[in-house]
């Protein structure tokens, strides 16, 4: 698969030495086998550059709410806290499922926790603002 994924390789070999004999054991081979596998999308995110995973949240970020401005006109229009509300979380949401996967589908260490927890915040205001922002242009 091109050196990415993930796999298995095992093999071993029992060796007696009071009586001399040795006894192998068949190797063993396990690999991923399809893209669709958690781990497979694990390994392949990580082997990406970390620079440009960032760089694709924050677009992704920006742009959702832009790209689906009618919609979120659509919502404003009702005047309704707890649809706005549900949008907002709606986006934010997306946007902390796509950094999850961009992680790798695993959070690693403290600074990767308090990396996503302050990209979670931010995303979270920036939503808010720019959903406040589209509902006034309109």
């Amino acid at each position: 698969r091109g050196g990415r994924g993930a796999g298995i390789d095992v093999g071993a070999t029992l060796r007696l030495l009071d009586q001399g004999k040795e006894l192998s054991i068949k190797p063993f081979r396990q690999y991923i086998t399809t893209e669709f596998s958690l781990i497979y999308i694990s390994a392949w995110m990580r082997s990406r550059s970390a620079f440009w995973r960032v760089v694709f949240w924050i677009l992704v970020v920006a742009l959702l709410p832009l790209l689906l401005n009618r919609w979120v006109v659509r919502v404003a229009s009702r005047q309704s806290n707890q649809a706005n509300l549900a949008m907002i979380l709606g986006f934010t949401l997306v946007d902390m499922a796509l950094a999850f996967l961009l992680a790798g589908l695993q959070v690693e260490g403290l600074f990767t926790s308090i990396l996503l927890f302050i990209g979670f915040l931010v995303a979270g205001i920036y939503n808010y603002e720019i959903c406040d922002l589209i509902d006034d242009w309109s």
